[in-house]
């Protein structure tokens, strides 16, 4: 399964809290990729910053190595980092 969170953060009503996918049991979160981007939540375009958490089989640096380096996306810009590190915290 495929979570798109990109948005995850912004809750619509005063009180609701986000719960991520992979914040559930293990034994429910089996195979699933969870995309963020603090690029969009948070409106910070010039960041440029993407995250794809796996669990399970897809959960291996190597395969997510090649798919990374075949979309030219292996190595983030300086202000990427930074950026992620501060929009969530």
């Amino acid at each position: 399964m495929v979570a798109d969170e990109i948005h995850g953060d912004l809750t619509l009503a005063p009180g609701e809290d986000y719960t991520p996918v992979l914040s559930l049991p293990r034994s429910l979160t089996g195979g699933v990729v969870m995309l963020m981007s603090p690029s969009k939540t948070f409106s910070e375009p010039g960041i440029q910053a993407a995250l794809a958490l796996a669990t399970g089989p897809l959960d291996t640096p190597p395969r997510w190595q090649r798919v990374l380096r075949h979309a030219h996306r292996d190595q983030p810009g300086l202000a990427s980092v930074a950026g992620t590190i501060a929009s969530y915290t």
